[in-house]
């Protein structure tokens, strides 16, 4: 198969789990679970998850105008958690990572931070692990925590209708996966409160280019991030 055409394939299924409200069978979450080891399709399903049109490097950096469709987001968080239960050794670094960077989208520094060392536990040389883990430790935010118009929300506070690209026309949270998410928002890890040395002040500057070890690398970049 092709790149595209792997690409492509792994968007349709992701985009049934985001619109569904049903728990990935065995043989799908085998599936996106491979899909999440691949860089370039592991980014494009990170950018797929807000449910907006807008180019990959801002979605990824959560620095668009429009706000994300926080619902979408939120069973994003649902089915990546049921991912994260079905890996161990380094499989889990891209779960992990991918949790930890919509928790730092949501404003959740402390949580992001959690996710990514316990990412980086899995698999030390993860890279794309070390640079959000240092993304976090600098204190940087992604916009969209810093704008009152488009900063994550509780899902009580929202309404149910939701609409955009790839999106059921309505959504509503079972029980089953409010309490996943809540299991998940109050201590995923057995950490219930920040680590020491996760940042507790923190600086609204925009994310293009950071300093990461060894080098300098783009978040948005190519093969090996």
């Amino acid at each position: 198969m092709n790149p595209e055409a792997a690409i492509s394939r792994a968007r349709v299924l992701w985009d049934k789990m985001l619109d569904g409200g049903g728990e990935p069978t065995d043989d799908e979450a085998a599936e996106l679970i491979a899909n999440l080891k691949f860089i370039t399709v592991r980014d494009r399903l990170l950018a797929d998850i807000p449910g907006i049109d807008e180019s990959m490097q801002d979605l990824l950096l959560g620095q668009t105008k429009q706000s994300p469709h926080w619902q979408r987001v939120d069973r994003a968080s649902d089915v990546l958690f049921q991912l994260h239960l079905r890996t161990d050794g380094s499989d889990a670094a891209p779960v992990l990572t991918s949790l930890g960077i919509i928790q730092w989208w949501e404003g959740h520094g402390s949580k992001a931070y959690q996710c990514f060392q316990r990412a980086l536990e899995a698999d030390p040389e993860y890279r794309l692990a070390q640079l959000t883990d240092h993304l976090v430790r600098e204190g940087f935010l992604s916009d969209w925590a810093t704008d009152r118009q488009t900063a994550y929300q509780p899902p009580h506070t929202r309404g149910p209708e939701i609409g955009g690209m790839g999106m059921a026309k309505q959504f509503r949270l079972d029980q089953r996966t409010a309490a996943l998410g809540s299991r998940f928002k109050l201590g995923l890890f057995g950490l219930s409160s920040p680590c020491p040395t996760a940042p507790q002040q923190y600086r609204r500057r925009r994310v293009t280019r950071i300093q990461a070890c060894p080098k300098s690398v783009s978040i948005h970049g190519q093969a090996g991030i």
